[in-house]
């Protein structure tokens, strides 16, 4: 999927058994699996060389590449606050041309990629209100509603899951023909992820539903506050931060990968005082990527955006950007949003309301 992997929400989703993988980062202890640290380097400062800039209309929001590896779907936006207006657009990054998917949305909660499909939250009522499908690569693109929030699609675009509006069902629906299956679940649950093959779907409590049957099983190593995940041919990764560990009292969180279907674990960061979390995480589709956003604190001015991609089987972490927040500049401060592309080779990310992109 394209990734806010999966997840390009700019809401944290808060799971409490499974789910979710992308990664944080900060400053100088990245750590390789399982004690050895990460090599980490320092690259491409947003004023020497800020990748290759797509846009130039200072609106761009959320962001998710599509998956045709040229176009990026992006939320437009009047201005940057609670009161967030503006059409959903895509971009493509070789003719820098831009067309309008849907006029009508007056926020977008999530928005991810599959296939040759893209589906968000959002529309004319409250962000999230409603479940959104439309093809870019149609003459004539049309947003169709699918249901309620959480949705997601399947890799075969054949089946679209999400809640309904009492939040007591799961709704799978057949695209072909929009008939759909209605399964109970648990309140709060939403659907997160399905399977490479289509045939399971994991939800946010860490089960997975069987679509053939309806069966339902649960993740052998559940774990909480996943913040992004991936499902790849050899399991679901998750990233996780746990806080305030006691092996030492310079560091204030870690960030680690696990596959939540072996238990195989890799600790791929640590943050210290001098660096805070950012919002914003992201997985590459095959999991060999992750991306996060750390900034400076608080009371330092002028607050600094540090976005950093980490290779997880060659253990090197890499400071992409650093960006200075400057308000009152463009639409949008600092790094809002970024994604990789379907191959992994490139990322994205909105800095001040544009898009740039970078290979990796």
């Amino acid at each position: 999927m394209a990734t806010r992997s999966v997840f390009p929400s700019r809401v944290p989703l808060t799971i409490t058994a499974a789910l979710l993988v992308v990664v944080l980062g900060s400053l100088l202890s990245c750590r390789k699996y399982p004690t050895q640290p990460i090599e980490s380097t320092s690259s491409s400062p947003f004023l020497g060389d800020p990748g290759t800039q797509v846009t130039a209309t200072n609106d761009a929001g959320l962001i998710t590449w599509l998956t045709t590896g040229t176009d990026i779907a992006f939320e437009s936006l009047s201005h940057y606050g609670p009161a967030i207006l503006g059409p959903l657009k895509m971009v493509n990054i070789n003719s820098m041309s831009v067309v309008v998917l849907d006029g009508t949305v007056q926020s977008v909660g999530t928005m991810d990629a599959e296939g040759d499909s893209l589906f968000y939250n959002g529309g004319s009522e409250p962000a999230g209100s409603a479940f959104f499908v439309v093809v870019p690569g149609a003459a004539n693109p049309k947003p169709s509603i699918v249901s309620g929030p959480g949705g997601v699609i399947s890799p075969d675009c054949k089946l679209a899951a999400s809640v309904d509006f009492t939040g007591d069902s799961l709704l799978l629906t057949h695209m072909p023909d929009r008939t759909v299956q209605a399964f109970p679940i648990l309140p709060g649950e939403l659907p997160v992820r399905f399977s490479p093959d289509s045939r399971r779907l994991l939800i946010s409590t860490g089960r997975i539903l069987d679509v053939a049957d309806g069966s339902l099983t649960t993740v052998p190593f559940p774990l909480p506050d996943i913040r992004a995940l991936t499902w790849t041919a050899d399991g679901i990764w998750a990233l996780t931060v746990s806080q305030n560990p006691t092996s030492s009292p310079m560091t204030l969180d870690v960030y680690t990968v696990t596959n939540l279907m072996t238990g195989q674990s890799r600790e791929i960061w640590r943050s210290t005082a001098t660096d805070m979390m950012g919002f914003e995480f992201a997985m590459s589709k095959d999991g060999k990527r992750v991306a996060f956003l750390r900034c400076t604190p608080m009371n330092i001015v002028p607050t600094v955006h540090y976005l950093y991609v980490c290779d997880i089987p060659g253990g090197t972490t890499t400071q992409l950007l650093s960006v200075a927040v400057r308000l009152g500049v463009g639409a949008i401060p600092g790094i809002d949003s970024f994604s990789f592309s379907p191959e992994g080779k490139r990322i994205a990310y909105a800095v001040e309301g544009n898009i740039y992109y970078s290979d990796l």
